[in-house]
C-alpha cells in the first residue's frame, strides 16, 4: 500500500513538472527566446517576463506547488510566492504583461 501511494505522488509530481516545462515551451517559443532558457540566472527582461507569466499560470490555473514550479523554472521558492503577490498588479497595469500572461494562457 506505502509504494503504491509513493508510486501515485512520484507519478503526480512529475506529471505537474510536465505541465510547467510545457507552459515555459509555449512561453519561449511565442517570446521567441531560446527553449530552457527561462531557468538562466540572468534578470533580463525578456526572460524574467515569461518567467513570471509561466510561474502565475501554473500556481494560479494548474494549482502547482510553489516547489514544482522553483525547481523548474531554477528559482527559490520566495521568487515563486512573489510573482504570484505581484500578479494582480501586473495584470492591471502592465499592457506588456497582461497581452503575454493572456497569449501564453490561451495557448495552455
Amino acid at each position: 500500500m506505502v509504494q503504491s501511494l509513493q508510486f501515485l505522488m512520484r507519478n503526480h509530481f512529475s506529471m505537474n513538472e510536465q505541465d510547467v516545462i510545457d507552459i515555459a515551451g509555449l512561453a519561449t517559443k511565442i517570446c521567441g527566446i531560446e527553449r530552457g532558457s527561462l531557468s538562466k540566472s540572468s534578470r533580463a527582461a525578456k526572460y524574467s517576463l515569461p518567467r513570471t507569466v509561466v510561474s502565475n499560470i501554473a500556481r494560479i490555473d494548474k494549482g502547482i506547488h510553489f516547489d514544482i514550479i522553483a525547481k523548474v523554472l531554477n528559482r527559490d521558492r520566495c521568487s515563486i510566492y512573489h510573482y504570484q503577490k505581484i500578479h494582480k498588479d501586473n495584470y492591471r497595469n502592465w499592457t506588456e504583461y497582461r497581452e503575454l500572461f493572456n497569449r501564453v494562457y490561451q495557448a495552455f
